[in-house]
């Protein structure tokens, strides 16, 4: 079985990404991931750069993906905090709306809480587009995600997906919360194995996707947090592991992967 990454990105310099990507993808038995561009990021850039507007962002992984079918699926990357939902955006989603996977909000590097009211706008983008919306959850004053439970009992004809079940937690909280909103999903960037195995016991085994937040951290991939992942050590079934691994990530976002 291949694997699918739910949760990586662009990052600065796209040339070299392209190559870590690629090369860290193989060497893990990744078949494809979901990509965003940090050069979105709206007060923080990674590779030091200027932010680039959303809309120039959501074009780079786009010409990523055509470079390499079925191998990168593209997340628009949303700017809140300096940008709105123009009808230029819109037009443009429209005409590529089968190569748009979804929507990634950062709220720390946006310094915007997802309930904020400027979030509207975008939740009723995903609404008109049915598009999930990945959302970065942390025990920060912006990220933490008790606000995400907020716009997902209001929203819940909108699929979430709670990135890192809040990182720097133990996770815990994340799953009750997950536990009571259906329609909030999560990915493993940065969750051990321990914590993995215990939100399937608690929600499931369709609830929670495989994602590394590849290649934000020099040889992302190899980190000991992702070993247990790619060396037979989660300890689940098969069918289990299937779906963590690959399966959960082409039914919530929706890919053109049998």
């Amino acid at each position: 079985m291949r694997f699918l990454d739910a949760h990586a990105h662009l990052i600065s310099p796209i040339d070299e990404c392209e190559k870590e990507l690629l090369k860290s993808m193989d060497s893990h038995n990744i078949e494809g991931s979901i990509i965003s561009n940090c050069r979105a990021e709206e007060f923080i850039s990674c590779g030091g750069e200027d932010p680039t507007d959303q809309l120039t962002a959501l074009k780079d992984c786009l010409a990523l993906a055509k470079k390499y079918p079925g191998r990168f699926f593209s997340l628009l990357w949303i700017r809140p905090t300096y940008e709105e939902v123009t009808p230029k955006l819109k037009s443009f989603i429209k005409r590529h709306r089968k190569e748009i996977y979804g929507l990634k909000f950062h709220p720390y590097t946006s310094r915007l809480r997802i309930d904020d009211p400027k979030l509207k706008p975008y939740i009723e983008l995903a609404r008109e587009f049915d598009l999930p919306i990945l959302v970065h959850t942390a025990m920060d004053e912006y990220s933490a995600i008790g606000y995400l439970e907020n716009v997902a009992k209001e929203n819940r004809d909108i699929t979430f997906i709670a990135a890192h079940l809040e990182l720097l937690s133990d996770h815990r909280y994340a799953v009750e919360i997950l536990k009571r909103n259906k329609n909030i999903y999560g990915d493993t960037a940065w969750v051990d194995i321990e914590s993995t195995r215990y939100a399937i016991e608690e929600l499931g085994e369709k609830r929670i996707m495989f994602g590394t937040d590849n290649p934000v951290d020099k040889d992302n991939l190899d980190k000991d947090i992702f070993y247990p992942f790619f060396n037979d050590g989660t300890e689940l079934n098969k069918k289990a592991f299937s779906r963590l691994m690959r399966e959960n990530a082409i039914k919530v976002y929706k890919l053109p992967i049998k």
